[in-house]
């Protein structure tokens, strides 16, 4: 289903649960010429804030459009270990940049990489 991501996230804004879908600009060539288009940067991922021990957990996996909670068990073999603030903060900082994002399908996994342009310029890294 087109747009599955941002059906979901309005579903649990309006549900007063907090969620963060990633999402960038990116230009798109449609007949009727080009659009600026936001789309998700991590297609099919919602980041979704909620407490451990509440019913939030089973009101956003009854969800329509959500599968399952994503992550690693964490080291009490309970719940799961949570997407580091800095992490999101970052996704965040490219989706409210209103950029253009570029993809360039000639880079590699596990390439050295620093970015040239926008709110992370000079930043270093490697491509995951």
């Amino acid at each position: 289903m087109p747009n599955r991501e941002f059906k979901v996230r309005e579903r649990l804004l309006r549900a007063k649960i907090e969620a963060f879908l990633s999402t960038a600009i990116k230009l798109s060539r449609w007949k009727d010429g080009e659009k600026l288009m936001e789309f998700p940067l991590s297609p099919y991922y919602l980041f979704v804030r909620i407490r451990a021990n509440s019913e939030d957990k089973g009101f956003v996996l009854r969800t329509p459009g959500v599968i399952r909670f994503v992550g690693a068990k964490n080291s009490n073999g309970y719940g799961y270990e949570s997407v580091p603030h800095r992490q999101i903060t970052y996704l965040k900082i490219i989706s409210e940049s209103k950029e253009a994002v570029n993809s360039y399908p000639f880079m590699i996994e596990g390439q050295k990489v620093r970015v040239t342009k926008g709110p992370f310029v000079g930043v270093d890294g490697l491509l995951n």
